[in-house]
């Protein structure tokens, strides 16, 4: 549908998603309540809530181009964009598939949208890994890795997974701090450039905030049990279903044991 309607400027769907709406618009921030009536509704419960509010600076507003995406609000630029599209152009021709035939697959390629901005790029491709079923984690730092080739003192397990996701991805670089979200997980990081700033601070009530500056959400000092900050490279998430917030230390404890990536 999008490659047939591609010249259709208005066209974009938010999400087909089971698991999260997107309230997406061409709206002020003071005004998605009156214009999302759900957000009214004192009935109306969620897990959790990914918002991105952004002005546009260097490209005129656009349905299909605003913030959030179908699983990524991205602060920040994708200085890499031109390398990354070029790459994903590439490796698309030896995606084989064993549900879809090679007919079926040209009619989805390519899998990045034509007139997108960096963002929606980034978010198609990440959409595309976890449709396909790679894990949350792996997906989000596939394709915005930490720094890890002029890291003498990484772990070794840690470093032999980067090395084996640069073999297939190249490195969505930014400045850029991207939230992300599956449904299930929701996650934030920041590129290994570390030019965006991303604060977290978790309360007595267990609800956690991640934005990009302290004082974005009022909240009394009592009720602030841990707070820190986003280093270049380091991821934060949440697992919705156990409850569980992952620090970096415990998403790298992931990563490098889900498999033997040295060998």
């Amino acid at each position: 549908a999008e490659h047939a309607l591609e010249d259709q400027d208005d066209f974009y769907i938010p999400t087909f998603s089971s698991k999260v709406i997107a309230y997406k618009g061409l709206v002020m921030p003071t005004t998605i309540k009156q214009f999302y009536i759900d957000l009214q509704d004192e009935d109306f419960k969620i897990s959790f809530a990914l918002f991105h509010q952004r002005f546009s600076t260097n490209t005129l507003p656009k349905w299909r181009l605003a913030q959030p995406f179908r699983g990524v609000a991205h602060n920040g630029e994708i200085n890499s964009i031109e390398a990354n599209r070029f790459n994903v152009e590439i490796k698309t021709q030896a995606i084989e598939s064993e549900i879809f035939t090679r007919e079926e697959l040209d009619r989805i390629f390519p899998l990045l949208q034509k007139g997108a901005s960096d963002s929606a790029s980034l978010d198609n491709m990440f959409e595309f890994l976890i449709i396909n079923g790679l894990d949350f984690f792996k997906a989000a730092r596939c394709l915005v890795p930490a720094p890890w080739q002029n890291a003498p003192y990484m772990d070794s397990e840690l470093r032999a997974f980067y090395e084996y996701c640069a073999i297939r991805f190249e490195a969505w670089d930014g400045p850029a701090a991207v939230s992300l979200t599956d449904g299930r997980h929701i996650g934030c990081l920041i590129d290994r450039n570390g030019l965006r700033p991303s604060k977290y601070f978790k309360t007595k009530d267990d609800r956690l905030f991640i934005t990009s500056e302290y004082g974005t959400v009022i909240f009394p000092e009592e009720d602030i049990i841990d707070r820190g900050r986003l280093q270049s490279g380091q991821m934060i998430g949440i697992d919705l279903k156990t409850g569980t917030i992952l620090k970096n230390d415990d998403i790298n404890d992931y990563l490098k044991s889900s498999q033997n990536y040295e060998k």
